[in-house]
């Protein structure tokens, strides 16, 4: 699911070069969410790379993700059974300290 997640936000990047031949990419929604490289694809592979860092950072914190949704009328939701907002994962089940 995370991995879906983050092909589909990084298909909404945004690539522009910079003047000194570098390529940079970022994604609308996603503060802090950048990358450089010196081709389209290495500045592809490593803005995923940086989002799925950032990616765990949220999780971990229960911060929501953006959404990304083909479908911009349908709103996003809580969880009605826990109540925590949709993608909260407590950080010690992604750091793997729970045990």
């Amino acid at each position: 699911m995370l991995f879906e997640y983050v092909q589909k936000a990084v298909e909404k990047a945004r690539y522009k070069q910079l003047g000194d031949g570098l390529w940079l990419a970022e994604i609308p929604g996603f503060a802090g969410v950048w990358s450089q490289g010196r081709t389209v694809e290495s500045c592809r592979k490593e803005l995923q790379d940086v989002l799925e860092e950032w990616n765990v950072l949220k999780l971990r914190d229960c911060d929501p993700l953006p959404q990304i949704r083909a479908r911009p009328d349908v709103p996003g939701r809580a969880d009605a059974r826990s109540g925590k907002k949709p993608g909260c994962i407590p950080g010690d089940v992604i750091l793997g300290t729970n045990g």
